[in-house]
């Protein structure tokens, strides 16, 4: 499993090598507001009847050159949702019926998308490219203060994305101004089982995302 997972991490740290390659020509950070549109969390037996719906999600962006001839970018964005009281459980301890305790399912989503982008007006830009992520799935008894299963495992999957950007001075050095949306699907390719079955479990994710924020060109 180990190998797997180096494997998996040169696929994450890979596309940086490249800034060797090519100059920078932008950073930025953007946070913003994201949507599952589709998650196959939802519906699952250990979800109960609550579902996975809106998160807080911050993304932050390199340039690293041209790829293909086209604007090339580094981008990563952090998912973290959270379900309360998700399916309740019988409380046998002690000698006296006492009422059953929940459990909470926690969801982290590590996103780095490589884009490739393309100018459709001065200042609107289309972007489309690869999406890989890193997703650990925790359930937990707060009752009992312990995790009581953690599932990790890699997704690939592709994004695109409309985005805004307006300079705010001339100049090859200058802050800018962006918001866009951006839609990113993926499907888990690796899981660390530990010994579980996981032959009738898929993790398959549709997300909207939102945002605005700043960035400096040089």
């Amino acid at each position: 499993m180990k190998n797997k997972r180096l494997c998996f991490l040169l696929i994450f740290v890979f596309p940086f090598s490249l800034h060797g390659a090519y100059a920078q020509t932008e950073v930025y950070a953007a946070p913003g507001y994201s949507a599952y549109i589709y998650n196959s969390e939802n519906g699952t037996s250990i979800m109960g009847d609550k579902n996975y719906r809106y998160f807080f999600s911050p993304m932050l962006g390199i340039g690293i050159g041209n790829i293909l001839g086209y604007q090339s970018f580094i981008e990563y964005s952090y998912q973290n949702s959270l379900a309360d009281n998700t399916v309740p459980f019988e409380n046998n301890i002690g000698i006296a019926p006492s009422p059953p305790f929940f459990c909470n399912v926690d969801l982290k989503i590590h996103n780095i998308d490589l884009s490739l982008r393309g100018n459709i007006t001065e200042n609107l830009i289309w972007g489309i490219g690869p999406a890989f992520s890193m997703i650990n799935r925790t359930v937990i008894f707060p009752f009992l203060d312990r995790e009581y299963d953690r599932l990790i495992s890699y997704a690939l999957g592709l994004h695109a994305s409309i985005n805004f950007q307006k300079p705010l001075s001339d100049g090859p050095n200058r802050f800018l101004i962006l918001a866009g949306f951006k839609a990113r699907y993926t499907h888990t390719v690796l899981y660390d089982k530990g010994g579980r079955d996981l032959s009738n479990y898929n993790q398959d994710y549709l997300t909207g995302f939102f945002f605005v924020g700043l960035g400096y060109q040089f």
